[in-house]
């Protein structure tokens, strides 16, 4: 009878050996190495997973905080109504949004105290501001007299003075006058009269379609006289304002996305 230390080292660990052999009957003790190296490789393969999934949580909090913070600062850089702002650029609000409404009703009374009959006038709104104003005082003069005048939407980029200069290019509206304009009173409307030769242009495009009896111009915004570069006069003004010739005049319309106002920029030397 064998001693235990005759014995071999299988029957001395009494069987525990077993637990190493995998079923196909390799010893796995061999291949402890190997399963070492995959193992970390597995951990490290997990602690990279896991910072790249905090990493994007972490930019999506900072972007979403960045947005935020943008649009926080748009709504307090925005003018509000007889405000200017000491800066590069001036900027005031000359009409709101209820003003607005007010002068298109304005506009609106005028038209129809002016005319005895409101038959043979039809409205055609330059584009872009133009046009929205247009639709607008139709509504007005609907509410008013009870007729809704025809109205049209006219683009004069193609019968520009300065056409050559606005670029290699240019963005040219669709123009829908759905009505013959022969013997019939137009009213042009456009948001601000300035050098007038946008008047001339639009009125240069009229002539395509027909011949009017009569052109008449509602503009919501008139710049004075003294930058009036050819003798065109509006018959109906909402509001007007002497510029330099500088300054900027911009008018935010709902229908593009922005609140009803009228906005003068004038830019400031800023003294050392």
């Amino acid at each position: 009878m064998s001693s235990v230390r005759d014995q071999s080292p299988l029957v001395r660990d009494g069987g525990m050996n077993e637990a190493f052999r995998s079923p196909a009957g390799r010893d796995l003790r061999h291949d402890s190495g190997e399963q070492v190296r995959y193992a970390s490789t597995s951990r490290r393969r997990a602690k990279a997973a896991m910072a790249t999934v905090r990493c994007r949580v972490f930019w999506r909090r900072r972007i979403k905080l960045f947005d935020l913070s943008f649009l926080f600062a748009i709504s307090l850089n925005f003018p509000k109504k007889g405000t200017e702002m000491n800066s590069s650029e001036s900027k005031k609000v000359i009409l709101d949004q209820k003003e607005i409404g007010q002068a298109l009703k304005s506009i609106a009374r005028q038209i129809i105290s002016r005319h005895e009959s409101l038959e043979d006038i039809c409205l055609v709104g330059i584009r872009t501001g133009g046009a929205y104003l247009a639709e607008r005082l139709r509504q007005e003069i609907s509410k008013g007299n009870g007729e809704k005048l025809p109205t049209g939407v006219l683009d004069i980029n193609l019968y520009r003075d300065d056409w050559t200069r606005v670029g290699p290019n240019p963005k040219l509206g669709s123009t829908d006058i759905p009505f013959s304009i022969d013997d019939k009173i137009i009213i042009l409307v456009d948001d601000v009269l300035f050098t007038g030769r946008t008047t001339r242009a639009a009125m240069d495009a009229l002539m395509d379609f027909g011949r009017p009896r009569r052109i008449e111009l509602a503009v919501l915004v008139d710049r004075g006289e003294k930058q009036r570069e050819l003798p065109i006069k509006a018959t109906y003004v909402a509001k007007e304002w002497e510029t330099s010739e500088g300054d900027t005049v911009n008018v935010y319309f709902r229908e593009a996305g922005f609140q009803d106002q009228v906005v003068v920029e004038s830019k400031v030397e800023n003294t050392a």
